[in-house]
């Protein structure tokens, strides 16, 4: 941790601090801006004439990339003053000199950056008010479920039964996971979300363990009782998350804020739209890109035998496609 009169003595070094900067040892690559993700901040107080100053940080949700965004906000126009790296995720402390916008705002994204360990972040800025300092943000590294889920290729969204008809939306919907690794894999923390207003953290509040095995498909639904789900048995019932009839997203992230699998199908111009009938990703396809293609779907065609017209085969290898 920087002492506080070590801060005020880069009110010198905001002029002549150039340092090259590298981070996990790989050099850091300024790029567009990532995929916001929950900031990771401390409330720590900060040296006198800071008020409203403020750093937070952004993860970047790219399925096989980490990135991250610094932000500093709450600063005087113009203002110059000098960016610490510091922690055990760094090989060395960086300092870097800024100079915010006209809207006392900075900012700078970095791309694939192999971070080990946390990294600390603050801002020191010498500005017409005097000297202050940021709020400190924390930058965590990559992983931390077993495998790295930035790897788009861990866990599959392979049927979905958006629009069932011998049961009700809300009683009947599901859709099934497979896990193509060879490990078992923790889906605590994990978050469902269709880029709208629908958004479940699995686990929930208190925080419990969702372990989905190697290769063994995995049932998701609204409504975890077969007696009136249309005879399935699902591992997990989630909550706030539900499956449109037309067009909708099933977004899969990782805690990190990492994409993992995503189901984006249409209204029946290139995904099958047949109620009652679940869409089925056609066996073989184990690439979690290559499914993204709706024509690699076809409507499930084996009855299911506790919901009479319906059509799906959660829990057990797919239907073969036409």
């Amino acid at each position: 941790m920087l002492e506080k009169n070590r801060w005020m003595d880069w009110r010198g070094c905001v002029a002549r601090c150039v340092a090259p900067l590298a981070l996990g040892g790989a050099a850091l690559a300024q790029g567009a801006p990532a995929a916001a993700a929950d900031p990771v901040e401390s409330d720590e107080s900060a040296a006198a004439g800071s008020v409203g100053l403020v750093a937070h940080v952004e993860y970047g949700s790219h399925p096989q990339r980490f990135g991250f965004k610094l932000l500093l906000d709450g600063g005087e126009a113009f203002a110059t003053g000098v960016l610490a790296l510091e922690g055990k995720g760094l090989v060395r402390s960086v300092y870097l000199p800024i100079q915010l916008d006209a809207d006392g705002h900075w900012e700078r994204v970095w791309l694939d950056v192999p971070l080990t360990d946390s990294v600390e972040a603050r801002f020191a800025l010498a500005s017409v008010a005097g000297p202050s300092m940021s709020t400190k943000t924390s930058v965590g590294p990559a992983g931390g479920t077993g495998i790295s889920p930035l790897q788009r290729k861990a866990i599959l969204v392979r049927e979905v039964m958006k629009d069932p008809t011998a049961v009700s939306d809300a009683k009947g919907e599901w859709f099934e996971l497979v896990n193509l690794t060879n490990q078992s894999i923790d889906l605590k923390g994990w978050v469902l979300d269709d880029g709208g207003s629908n958004h479940h953290v699995i686990g929930g509040t208190a925080g419990n363990s969702v372990w989905i095995l190697p290769g063994v498909p995995f049932v998701m639904g609204a409504n975890a009782d077969s007696a009136t789900n249309g005879g399935v048995t699902v591992d997990y019932k989630y909550s706030s998350f539900s499956l449109g009839n037309g067009a909708d997203v099933i977004a899969l992230y990782a805690p990190s804020g990492a994409l993992v699998d995503w189901v984006s199908y249409d209204d029946g111009i290139f995904w099958p739209d047949t109620a009652g009938a679940a869409l089925s990703l056609r066996p073989g396809i184990l690439g979690p890109s290559l499914a993204d293609d709706g024509t690699l779907w076809c409507d499930a065609s084996t009855p299911m035998a506790g919901a009479a017209g319906d059509f799906g085969t959660p829990g057990v290898v797919n239907d073969a496609c036409p």
